[in-house]
């Protein structure tokens, strides 16, 4: 998250080269939860202050993330250390 979500371009028309913004990403730039930044390589998009607020509220409740299945995103916003990662277990080959 930190390093932002990239996001695709349009090729060609009359978007040609600016970022290609999915419905769901443009309702939360709509409600200033996430901003979009094309100053890089790539565009990205970013959450907010009030999104990354957001997303912390919904990551502690354990009835809309759960805590093993959402794990990196939770160590990430600080709501769990890092030790408490559950990684996968190891392959049988």
């Amino acid at each position: 998250m930190a390093d932002g979500f990239q996001l695709r371009t349009w090729r060609g028309g009359p978007h040609a080269r600016q970022p290609e913004i999915p419905p769901p990403l443009q309702t939360m730039v709509d409600r200033g939860l996430m901003e979009v930044r094309t100053g890089g390589a790539v565009p990205k998009a970013f959450f907010t202050k009030s999104g990354l607020a957001a997303l912390r509220l919904l990551a502690s409740d354990r009835r809309y993330m759960d805590p093993q299945k959402f794990a990196h995103i939770r160590t990430e916003l600080g709501l769990q250390p890092k030790a408490d990662v559950i990684s996968d277990p190891p392959k049988k080959n």
